[in-house]
């Protein structure tokens, strides 16, 4: 990504921050998004929360066909960005509903990165220079969506007042699979790098809930940090899956 965005590690923190706020579902669509205008195109309208909201949803296709005030006004400064910046839409179709917590709707994804990018404008020189991942998590947990998506999840359809922001999961997520790779790649990049910071932060922070820790705590491990969960999701990956028991001591010991 960095070599492919001529060096613009602002750029790469934006495509990244996209492809994780999709998870696993609908990863490839925010891929495909992210990828459908150009990053100027978001630093030219920052600080104008309308016109980001209006760039994010109306690039992701989900301003076709307007039912309330709120979208009206969106499909009306988006036709005008279209007309500026020369925008091809997205297929909505590409964003999955079906089978997900409603906090995890790609509408409400789009309205969390839409608050991020109208509030911050160095994104990536923020992350660059917080200590702990409490200052991460403090930082993640400030931006709050428009007012509208505290009664919506979808578009035009209104549900029970809740708020929005990022929670404390999501953004622990996106410490261990966004902000601590990007900032590991730019400090070997720029050969500064820090391995206290790295190996503190994991330490800090709980230990992930997925069926490859699970089988783990099964099967005895001591597991009780995302320093420890990490491992032995590496060690699944790199190891297990791929059969590499003799090259693994814990397999060596096992098959003795």
């Amino acid at each position: 990504l960095h070599a492919s965005t001529n060096g613009n590690w602002e750029e790469v923190t934006f495509k990244i921050l996209a492809s994780n706020f999709g998870l696993k579902v609908n990863q490839e669509a925010f891929e495909i998004w992210s990828k459908s205008f150009p990053f100027s195109v978001v630093q030219k309208n920052q600080f104008n929360a309308t016109h980001v909201e209006a760039l994010f949803f109306g690039q992701a296709g989900f301003l076709e066909n307007p039912v309330d005030d709120y979208m009206n006004n969106l499909k009306s400064v988006y036709l005008f960005l279209q007309r500026k910046y020369h925008l091809h839409t997205a297929d909505s179709v590409l964003f999955k509903f079906s089978k997900m917590r409603p906090y995890g709707f790609p509408t409400i994804r789009l309205a969390q990165l839409s608050a991020i990018y109208s509030q911050e404008k160095n994104v990536f020189s923020k992350l660059m220079n917080f200590k702990s991942s409490d200052e991460i998590k403090l930082y993640f947990h400030k931006f709050e969506p428009n007012e509208y998506w505290k009664t919506h999840y979808i578009f035009a359809k209104e549900s029970t007042k809740s708020s929005k922001r990022i929670a404390e999961n999501k953004i622990i997520n996106l410490i261990i699979n966004v902000i601590l790779p990007l900032r590991f790649s730019y400090e070997i990049k720029t050969d500064q790098l820090e391995t206290d910071f790295y190996i503190n932060t994991l330490q800090e922070l709980k230990l992930e809930t997925n069926s490859v820790v699970d089988l783990f705590i099964e099967a005895g491990f001591p597991i009780h940090s995302a320093k420890h969960s990490q491992s032995v999701i590496h060690l699944k990956k790199r190891y297990c899956d791929e059969k590499k028991c003799l090259n693994c001591a814990i397999g060596t010991e096992v098959l003795k």
